[in-house]
């Protein structure tokens, strides 16, 4: 089974004599339904060919920058909290600064620090890690 976005799902059964088919055919099923699934007979490699030679989106590169707030844990929770709204400041401020062309970040916060996802431009990032 696959997806029309080319991810693949295999079903194989490793199971004792007594196996019930109906189990699965109802994985099967709810794995169709549930991922918007088609069965298919082609081979993965025709499947692969049709797909590298079809028209697709171009893909986007993107990056991602990570932060971390060091020692964090060892601090008592009123300057965590304190720490946490400092970085999400710096960074937002940061970004402020630097971007002048319209680029919307993706914010991951992580509990002591933060991942920052978007399109890869070293026009842009490199000047923000700088700055934070």
């Amino acid at each position: 089974m696959y997806s029309p976005l080319n991810s693949e799902i295999e079903i194989e059964k490793i199971s004792p004599v007594n196996f019930d088919e109906s189990e699965v055919y109802g994985l099967r099923r709810a794995l169709i339904d549930l991922f918007d699934l088609e069965e298919s007979k082609k081979s993965k490699l025709s499947r692969a060919s049709e797909f590298l030679s079809s028209n697709y989106p171009p893909v986007v590169n993107i990056m991602t920058i990570g932060f971390d707030i060091v020692g964090y844990s060892e601090l008592p929770p009123p300057q965590q909290l304190d720490r946490i709204q400092l970085l999400n400041k710096i960074a937002k401020d940061a970004f402020k600064e630097v971007l002048k062309a319209p680029v919307d970040p993706i914010y991951i916060p992580t509990g002591d620090g933060m991942f920052l996802i978007l399109e890869k431009n070293h026009g842009i990032t490199l000047p923000f890690v700088r700055k934070v």
